[in-house]
């Protein structure tokens, strides 16, 4: 059975299951997903012992390992993205799923499953959004490496600090690295959590919103 029937066999809430099974498939079939968790891996790895010296630190703690997170996420997400919604459409079987009685949030959640399975949530929404709004993996790319970079950025000391202090809190507010500061450091705050869950919400709607609007193209 292909895969685009498999994923019309599923019925009502099994739906997701089917589309985010297809999508490993496609990653694990393929090179992308060993190239892509050897890559992460290894540029994990490569932070915590070297650049962030864990062993000339003296301190037994992982905080060297999560706190580059956010920069590594930035750089390997729309890699990981680019071709969710834009691959569908350069081989034409954007169309078939289309067709398929799966509606059109079940077709992002089991796509942003698949992809989150792998990696990280709220960058991988954008990611995702970006994608369909366009059918260029290269273009995808591009503009999911300059928002995850833009949401990055305006919170960082660099940038949030060239305004006023409260300007700036506003700006640390926002972004994604400076809120994972305090899960690098271990701590857990439900401001945090609320933070992520609703950017990764707001781009999953865009998402469906984009993929909609290819059913009236």
């Amino acid at each position: 059975m292909s895969p685009a029937r498999k994923v019309a066999a599923g019925g009502g809430a099994s739906r997701i299951p089917a589309v985010t099974a297809r999508e490993l498939r496609a990653y694990f079939n393929s090179p992308i997903a060993y190239v892509f968790l050897s890559v992460f891996a290894g540029a994990a790895l490569f932070t915590f012992f070297n650049v962030e010296a864990f062993f000339a630190r003296g301190v037994a703690d992982l905080r060297g390992l999560f706190a580059p997170l956010p920069l590594l996420m930035i750089l390997l997400v729309p890699a990981l993205t680019m071709r969710l919604w834009a691959e569908e459409q350069k081989q034409g079987t954007l169309e078939v799923l289309l067709t398929l009685p799966v509606r059109d949030h079940e077709l992002v959640a089991g796509k942003f499953l698949a992809s989150w399975i792998l990696l990280g949530c709220a960058l991988l929404a954008a990611g995702q959004f970006l994608s369909a709004s366009t059918e260029n993996q290269i273009l995808a790319f591009i503009l999911a490496l300059v928002v995850c970079l833009a949401l990055y950025g305006v919170g960082t000391e660099a940038f949030a600090g060239l305004f006023s202090d409260r300007l700036a809190g506003v700006l640390r507010a926002l972004g994604t690295g400076s809120r994972f500061q305090s899960i690098a450091r271990g701590v857990i705050d439900l401001r945090d959590l609320v933070y992520y869950a609703s950017l990764t919400l707001f781009f999953l709607a865009a998402c469906v919103l984009a993929v909609r609007a290819r059913r009236w193209t």
